[in-house]
């Protein structure tokens, strides 16, 4: 590995060793990384597209789940990748629903390594619905409306560093606040800016057998990092098994097969150890990616690991 190369993993790890925790979670980020790094689009050569659901907390009231739908696809001849994200969160009596566009551009640095750089724009429609709410005092005027709901845009960026064997990402994946909580003259303010940062290698242990190893470092200034430890080990292509330790003090297994060479199913369970685990069931997540014939643009496709 040359010294540029070199270059460009530090400078995108330096980027987060400052920030904290983020409000995003899922635990296959390495699965299919466009739902945390519009980039990394540009590894691949063909139709990708993912569809993700995550429920935490099973058995605790108004705990959060998540939805993910995901596809992206080269535009011929061309360096460019367009990609679209749309997701739906709730949590309580809230919940956002957002539509993201993004294109990304693919640059080769030398035969084995490509950088990718990408801007996303999208909406983001964010609702609350008070009358889920049990108050204190049935005549607050701050919940007299029942709901409160406001729709506004919003943009990304995401850079992708990648070879056949190993990736470093970062990204921004929103530059502003929550127009629900914020003034629009507070909306776009740096230090509250949510940063991801991801990186992986994949060994060759012998003809079968492939260990992948990666990481996932999310943060925002003034707030611990929370890290992603993941190991998986992958059996002719074809079965997944994994174990990521996250620093929040949870543990995941996640478990993986593909069919017909196309699709991808992967399925992950999170065990909590927090004082707040003995009040649910812990977290599933489940996610269906699909694959269409390459065009053999590429001679690496963007690792999944």
């Amino acid at each position: 590995m040359n010294k540029s190369i070199i270059g460009v993993i530090v400078a995108l790890f330096v980027s987060t060793v400052a920030y904290g925790q983020n409000n995003l979670n899922i635990t296959q980020y390495m699965m299919h990384q466009p739902i945390l790094n519009m980039a990394s689009i540009a590894g691949n050569d063909n139709i990708n597209a993912a569809a993700v659901h995550r429920q935490q907390w099973v058995g605790f009231d108004g705990a959060p789940a998540s939805s993910f739908f995901s596809v992206n696809a080269p535009i011929k001849t061309t360096n460019l990748h367009i990609g679209g994200i749309a997701s739906f969160d709730r949590i309580g009596s809230n919940s956002i629903t957002k539509v993201d566009l993004g294109v990304a551009y693919r640059m080769k640095l030398n035969p084995k390594n490509y950088l990718s750089l990408s801007l996303k724009g999208g909406v983001t429609n964010t609702n609350a619905d008070y009358s889920k709410l049990t108050l204190n005092s049935q005549g607050d005027p701050e919940f007299a409306t029942g709901t409160a709901s406001e729709i506004q845009p919003d943009f990304g960026f995401s850079a992708y560093f990648f070879s056949k064997k190993y990736y470093v990402g970062f990204a921004i994946p929103s530059l502003f606040r929550n127009a629900n909580y914020y003034p629009e003259s507070q909306l776009v303010v740096p230090q509250d800016f949510h940063y991801f940062t991801t990186a992986g290698y994949r060994f060759t242990l012998n003809e079968s057998f492939k260990l992948g190893v990666s990481t996932l470092l999310k943060g925002v200034l003034g707030s611990p990092i929370q890290a992603d430890l993941n190991t998986q080990l992958l059996y002719n292509d074809f079965v997944g098994l994994g174990l990521t330790y996250r620093t929040s003090n949870d543990l995941a297994a996640i478990v993986s097969v593909r069919l017909m060479d196309r699709f991808t199913v992967s399925y992950s369970y999170d065990f909590g150890f927090s004082d707040l685990s003995r009040y649910h069931s812990n977290t599933h997540e489940i996610m269906l990616t699909f694959d269409a014939p390459s065009r053999d643009l590429l001679p690496v496709t963007s690792p999944r690991f």
